[in-house]
């Protein structure tokens, strides 16, 4: 799954899926909590990202909501 596939399934998916998902295929655990703090974030994703890469200060909003850590782990999967 690439980034983009990422975002798409983030929007559009249940957040019970969504967790399920990540435990499952990635074994990075989120909150329902962690995923409805994502969701505002991740709508704002857009093509220039998969050419110049996520922007800082979204990196940073994500840190805040699921940690360093989490963020680093479903950023190597996307790498």
């Amino acid at each position: 799954m690439n980034q983009m596939e990422l975002v798409r399934f983030f929007m559009s998916a249940s957040d019970a899926d969504i967790q399920r998902f990540m435990r499952k295929k990635t074994g990075i655990e989120l909150s329902l909590q962690e995923i409805q703090q994502l969701r505002p974030l991740l709508a704002g994703a857009n093509m220039s990202w998969l050419l110049s890469g996520v922007p800082k200060d979204v990196l940073k909003r994500v840190d805040k909501v699921i940690g360093k850590e989490k963020r680093k782990q479903l950023m190597n999967l996307l790498n």
